[in-house]
């Protein structure tokens, strides 16, 4: 039977960065590393359904109890074949642009969970706080941060960096990088238009965004939540919540918090300023209407 843990000790998914390395009376044979690459060849050979305790100390050629010195338990194992994997990902010893810099990351992200499928399944539901993993987090949060992201976007993109994987690999980054570039922008739009007054220009590049034009769609129809907008558009929250917030600084919306939902409405006199600017314009198309209409009269006549 497999030993337990002492009590006391953490157990459990990720509990292994949280304990000290158990101290031996000698240099032992068997170390850590080795139980390690043990066991990321089992997961290579057999995915996580086929790692027991006793499968890497078979390959090892010694007794499963023999591990229990250096690892609790299998999430012991787990988390560290995981952290081991996330440290093939190379690291550049000098920083270049971001966009250089994310796409040196995604390459070696990709070629590692080729290499160890298994490990893809698991970054997505243990907690990814190994010496390693945190290394390569803090690249990737530095690199999007001098991209221009912050919030929710960055989560956003964080979250698109170690998900979006498929055949058409080079041209996945190149779709996603541009997009940064346009983000960064819009993000800077933002900003801008939050910290100064809103007049129509600004109102017209609040409202530039198709996303936007869509919210104010779906409330002119009726007042609604966070939620049954993000239904409705088939966004993410924290996207919807972004949009929301440029709306909401820019006088198109209104929030009333009711029974801890957030309920959205529009503001009718955010339009007003839109309204007084298109005045003129209508102003000189109904003259080019009218001047239309005395001209077809002048030829009936």
């Amino acid at each position: 039977m497999p030993r337990r843990s002492p009590r006391g000790s953490s157990t459990g998914a990720g509990a292994v960065w949280l304990r000290e390395p158990r101290a031996t009376r000698q240099a032992p044979a068997l170390t850590r590393d080795r139980i390690v690459a043990a066991a990321i060849d089992v997961l290579d050979r057999s995915g996580e359904s086929g790692l027991s305790m006793r499968r890497p100390a078979e390959s090892l050629d010694v007794n499963a109890t023999s591990l229990y010195w250096h690892v609790s338990n299998r999430d012991d194992l787990l988390d560290l074949a995981l952290d081991a994997v996330f440290g093939e990902i190379p690291l550049p010893r000098t920083r270049s642009s971001w966009r250089e810099d994310l796409t040196a990351f995604m390459r070696g992200l990709r070629a590692a969970l080729l290499a160890h499928p298994w490990s893809a399944v698991l970054a997505g539901s243990r907690p990814l706080i190994g010496p390693n993993a945190l290394a390569r987090s803090e690249f990737v949060y530095t690199a999007l941060t001098s991209a221009g992201l912050r919030g929710a976007d960055l989560a956003d993109h964080l979250s698109t960096l170690h998900t979006d994987w498929d055949d058409h690999f080079d041209r996945s980054i190149r779709f996603l990088l541009d997009g940064l570039a346009v983000q960064r922008q819009c993000i800077s739009l933002d900003r801008h238009i939050l910290v100064k007054e809103y007049k129509a220009v600004d109102a017209f590049a609040v409202l530039a965004d198709p996303t936007r034009r869509r919210i104010l769609d779906q409330l002119r129809e009726s007042d609604r939540t966070v939620g049954e907008l993000v239904t409705a558009l088939a966004v993410s929250q924290p996207t919807m919540s972004k949009h929301l917030k440029v709306l909401r600084e820019a006088g198109f919306l209104s929030c009333q918090v009711s029974a801890q939902h957030r309920i959205y409405r529009i503001e009718p006199s955010a339009f007003r300023t839109l309204d007084a600017w298109l005045a003129p314009y209508r102003e000189l198309w109904t003259r080019h209407l009218d001047a239309l209409e005395r001209h077809l009269d002048a030829k009936e006549q």
